[in-house]
């Protein structure tokens, strides 16, 4: 049986932000097509952005936040919570928000 990589969610760059944060994801092969969520929370819990929510191919993927909500809005200058999902995985990353 061949091993397959998990999946990850590296560190959000850059950090401290105060333009456009980068977000790599990476999906192992034997997760390739299921839905896969990148989103943003604040520290309260609250979504404040979906970055990708479905399907995503085996490989490295970069997503960008531009540090807007779901409205459009320029986010407060604070600490936010990344959260990736896939059906076997779950992690979570800080990323500052400065202006």
């Amino acid at each position: 049986m061949r091993f397959a990589p998990p999946a990850f969610l590296a560190p959000p760059w850059p950090n401290p932000a105060n333009s456009p944060a980068n977000l790599r994801v990476g999906i192992s092969p034997a997760e390739e097509g299921a839905r896969a969520s990148v989103r943003i929370h604040d520290l309260a819990g609250r979504l404040v952005r979906t970055v990708q929510d479905g399907p995503l191919s085996a490989g490295v993927h970069t997503l960008t936040w531009d540090l807007h909500d779901e409205s459009g809005r320029t986010v407060a200058p604070g600490l936010y919570l990344v959260r990736a999902e896939t059906n076997r995985f779950t992690t979570v990353h800080r990323v500052i928000v400065i202006r």
